[in-house]
């Protein structure tokens, strides 16, 4: 419902018990919803959850939000999972080109 705070829209997930399913975001996933997880800390998960094109371009938007405070950008730079997420994603976005194109 319009104006319910964040926490009513979303169903924090259970990361005690390793049974517990991963994270999942489909079509209307928003980089709201995303941000939302990272900053409960479960910033990697959410980059493990981001299967589609869509849903890591989001990931990658969400990111590069996220890492505009200092303190964060540090958190964000020395993750390796973080830096893998961003390095495969390029790739993988890089390698949907046509390299016959000029730039």
């Amino acid at each position: 419902s319009p104006g319910a705070p964040m926490e009513a829209r979303h169903q924090m997930p259970d990361f005690s018990n390793a049974s517990q399913p991963p994270l999942m975001f489909g079509r209307d996933t928003t980089i709201s919803d995303l941000t939302y997880y990272a900053e409960k800390g479960c910033i990697v998960d959410v980059l493990e959850s981001l299967t589609t094109p869509h849903l890591k371009t989001l990931g990658s938007r969400m990111l590069a939000d996220y890492a505009k405070m200092p303190n964060r950008r540090v958190a964000v730079a020395s993750n390796t999972r973080i830096l893998e997420f961003v390095q495969s994603t390029a790739l993988e976005i890089g390698s949907g080109c046509d390299a016959s194109l000029d730039f």
